[in-house]
């Protein structure tokens, strides 16, 4: 599941199907090109904030 390139979306399709035990297999990729794939990575370098441990609830 998530975003990946023709070249990954085949690659890991294959593996599934023939993954002895699989019964099925979902296809929920979404499929973008290569210089889609690298705009994305740039974004996600410049707009990225420092990461902080999730919140937990003391009961």
């Amino acid at each position: 599941m998530g975003i990946v390139g023709d070249r990954e979306a085949k690659v890991a399709l294959q593996i599934t199907r023939t993954t002895d035990g699989v019964r099925k297999v979902v296809n929920l990729f979404e499929v973008v090109s290569d210089a889609e794939i690298r705009r994305l990575s740039t974004l996600s370098t410049t707009n990225s904030t420092p990461s902080q441990p999730a919140p937990v609830e003391s009961r």
